[in-house]
């Protein structure tokens, strides 16, 4: 099992909440990014916006994004 981070852009919103999701993250664990995906796709639908393999790669330090509970 893996952990993958996928990121939001500044007009996504949560699909439940409506909270918007700028400078947001998600962590998702799953033995291959295809799983990944399709886990992110039931959750979120289409409103995210990248898949990393890293926290580093995804820049959560860099750009002070906040994961999404």
């Amino acid at each position: 099992m893996r952990e993958w981070i996928f990121t939001f852009g500044y007009g996504h919103t949560h699909p439940k909440t409506g909270q918007s999701l700028a400078k947001k993250f998600v962590r998702i664990h799953a033995p291959n990014g295809d799983r990944a995906r399709d886990l992110m796709f039931q959750q979120f639908g289409r409103t995210w916006a990248m898949q990393y393999e890293s926290e580093a790669q995804a820049g959560v330090e860099k750009y002070g994004l906040t994961e999404v509970k």
